[in-house]
């Protein structure tokens, strides 16, 4: 999760690997790429690949030709943990946004990925002054909890991830 301000979008499958896709830019419209854009980076980049092939018939779902944004929810329902970089300008200067969206009961292995990240992913989102939102989802497709999260601490709280657990160990 750490390289997220500079992606457009990170997957953290069951077995706690991250897959990240996309080159996040704050240029205009008119200097973007393909690599810009959540839909396209992930089409181009994450869809063809074999690994993520896989994990659709391990985990018994399709990836349709829906954006990315629509097919979080059924992402997250099969496991897979979806982080979205929705960062952009604007006259008034940058404006940073992070999407996370995580099945309802985590793998140890994606467990232990936050729990390592914690630090590192906390400064960015103070550092950049940032926008937090996560949402949770069980395996029939239901956001698990009647509000969205905003603040990272509170989204630890609630999945019952340690904050403190590698602060001692190095990052």
């Amino acid at each position: 999760m750490k390289n997220i301000e500079h992606v457009k979008g990170i997957l953290i499958t069951p077995n706690g690997e991250k897959y990240s896709f996309g080159k996040h830019s704050y240029e205009s419209v008119a200097k973007r790429t393909d690599e810009n854009y959540h839909d396209s980076a992930f089409n181009n980049e994450i869809l063809p690949q074999p690994w993520f092939k896989k994990l659709q018939e391990e985990l018994e779902f399709e990836y349709t030709s829906d954006t990315i944004h629509r097919q979080l929810i059924t992402m997250a329902s099969k496991g897979i943990i979806v982080l979205l970089n929705g960062s952009s300008t604007s006259q008034q200067g940058e404006y940073n946004v992070y999407y996370i969206h995580t099945p309802k009961t985590l793998f140890p292995a994606q467990k232990e990925v936050f729990e390592k990240d914690y630090l590192s992913f906390k400064e960015l989102i103070e550092r950049k002054n940032a926008y937090f939102e996560a949402a949770v989802v069980d395996e029939n497709e239901n956001y698990v909890w009647n509000d969205f999260i905003y603040n990272l601490d509170e989204f630890y709280d609630r999945m019952n991830l340690n904050r403190e657990a590698y602060q001692w160990k190095g990052r």
